[in-house]
C-alpha cells in the first residue's frame, strides 16, 4: 500500500496537461500481498516517462544471496559456539535488502542472532515500532562475531605455505 500512495504523490506532482496513468491493485489472500499492475497513457511518450520515472523512484535492488563457504563457516563456528540444537537455517525470503550490494563486490554472509525473549517482551521483529532488544543476547552476538573472525583468519594462516613467506627481521609476522 506504501508503494502504491508512494507512486500516486509522485504521478499527481507531475505538470502535464497529457499524464501518464498507473493503475496499481493489491491482491491479498491467505495472509500475503502481491502487488500488481498495469501502466497506461494516452501516449507512447507518456509510457515511456512512466516506465523512466518509476525505475528512478523505486531501484531494484541486488539480491543478497550468501556465499556458500562463508555460510559453511558461519554454520560449523556457531555449531561449535552455541551447540548444534541451536543453529538454524532460516527460510528465504524477498525483502530489499542493502546488503546485497556489498556482496556485489565481495563475498559475504548475512546472518541473525535470534534475539526473542517471551519473559522480556522481546517478541517483534526489529521493523516494528514496538521492537525491544534483550541486550542479553548483545556478549553471545560479540562472542559469535569474535569467534568467526578468529577462526576464519587461523584457517586462512594454515593453508599459506609459510616457505613463501620472507622474514626480513626477528618478530612476528
Amino acid at each position: 500500500m506504501q508503494l502504491y500512495t508512494d507512486v500516486r504523490l509522485t504521478l499527481t506532482s507531475w505538470k502535464r496537461s497529457i499524464r501518464p496513468t498507473l493503475l496499481l491493485s493489491m491482491m491479498s489472500a491467505n495472509k500475503s500481498a502481491e502487488p500488481w499492475g498495469t501502466l497506461r497513457s494516452l501516449t507512447t511518450d507518456g509510457l515511456h516517462l512512466l516506465q523512466r520515472r518509476l525505475k528512478e523512484e523505486y531501484p531494484a535492488y541486488p539480491t543478497t544471496i550468501n556465499d556458500e563457504i562463508l555460510h559453511e563457516h558461519v554454520e560449523r563456528v556457531g555449531k561449535l559456539l552455541l551447540g548444534p540444537k541451536n543453529v538454524t537455517t532460516a527460510n528465504k525470503v524477498m525483502a530489499g535488502e542493502d546488503f546485497g550490494f556489498y556482496q556485489g563486490v565481495i563475498p559475504g554472509v548475512m546472518f541473525g542472532i535470534g534475539i526473542r525473549n517471551e519473559d522480556l517482551g522481546s517478541v517483534h521483529s526489529p521493523h516494528s515500532p514496538h521492537f525491544f532488544l534483550d541486550e542479553g543476547v548483545l556478549p553471545l552476538g560479540v562472542a559469535l562475531h569474535t569467534a568467526l573472525a578468529e577462526i576464519y583468519l587461523n584457517d586462512q594462516w594454515e593453508s599459506v605455505d609459510k616457505k613463501d613467506l620472507r622474514i626480513e627481521s626477528q618478530g612476528a609476522l
